[in-house]
């Protein structure tokens, strides 16, 4: 495993914890060579101190692009076998690269890692966390994985030969679109729920930041998802505007329960399932205003 050649892609775009990202990126257990490429752009000038280490690659874009846009450009510039994307709000624990690449052995497929949603530093990250990764929880037991996750995963780079680059017409839900490009090339995902960061968004401090980010949500993954229905099929309550209108009490109800019911360890936190029904609440909003634009 210490012959593979790794290369650490992380879009930034003035995040107030990059420095954290790459400190805990350069305490990696991981004994071969990997070099860490940071593009964007950053204001408070955190990555000045990392200038000199020859293992971190800093690319400063012209202008402020989306994270789809400065991954790309990163996959440009990597040298390593082996691709590994995570988010500048994210640190990884010190075995992060090192159990991705334990998945990688004499197998070509794309590996997936958990976030550590109890590591939140206030309360509406965490119920934004539940809300939106509850999928990739780390409580959650290894498998086969349904979803792609550009915060946390990593891929033979041999392998973007078949499913291609990211989408630079997503600023959202880029992640979404991958994962059903990859599903079409029947890619295999696995999820590693070994491989844990820390998802600390900033910008997720109050009750508005959370119903914000899930509106924007269900704006773009209905727009991504009807495009490859080949690939697959909307539940019943999301092919037609009037159920989804009709349905959306219900099905916000629906599905904050079941987050709990799926990861029994979330159920000590019962007391928040009414804010995240909130929050799916307003992704069908966002999914039907998509409509309303249509």
């Amino acid at each position: 495993m210490s012959m593979m050649s790794v290369s650490v892609i992380v879009p930034n775009l003035h995040d107030p914890m990059i420095d954290r990202t790459v400190e805990g990126l350069l305490k990696q257990t991981y004994r071969g060579k990997y070099e860490i490429i940071i593009i964007g752009q950053d204001k408070y000038n955190l990555l000045e101190k990392f200038k000199k280490r020859k293992q971190v690659k800093i690319i400063t874009t012209k202008k402020p692009e989306i994270a789809s846009v400065n991954r790309n450009i990163g996959i440009k510039k990597t040298r390593g076998d082996y691709l590994f994307f995570i988010d500048s709000d994210c640190i990884p624990e010190p075995n992060w690269i090192r159990w991705h690449m334990k998945n990688h052995i004499n197998t070509d497929r794309v590996v997936i890692g958990s976030f550590l949603l109890e590591k939140s530093t206030n309360f509406w990250q965490f119920c934004d966390n539940i809300s939106h990764f509850y999928a990739f929880s780390s409580k959650r037991k290894k498998g086969v994985a349904d979803a792609f996750s550009a915060a946390n995963s990593s891929l033979p780079k041999s392998l973007l030969k078949k499913v291609g680059i990211f989408n630079e017409h997503l600023a959202i839900g880029e992640d979404l679109e991958m994962s059903l490009r990859m599903q079409k090339a029947h890619l295999s995902l696995i999820f590693e729920p070994l491989a844990q960061v820390a998802h600390l968004p900033s910008s997720r401090t109050s009750f508005i930041s959370m119903l914000k980010h899930s509106y924007s949500w269900g704006q773009n993954s209905l727009k991504v998802r009807t495009k490859f229905l080949e690939v697959r099929s909307l539940p019943f309550f999301m092919k037609n505007r009037l159920t989804l209108i009709f349905m959306t009490p219900i099905i916000s109800i629906g599905v904050a329960a079941n987050i709990f019911l799926s990861i029994p360890h979330l159920m000590r936190y019962f007391y928040i399932l009414p804010i995240i029904a909130c929050s799916k609440f307003a992704w069908c909003i966002g999914a039907i205003s998509t409509w309303r634009k249509e």
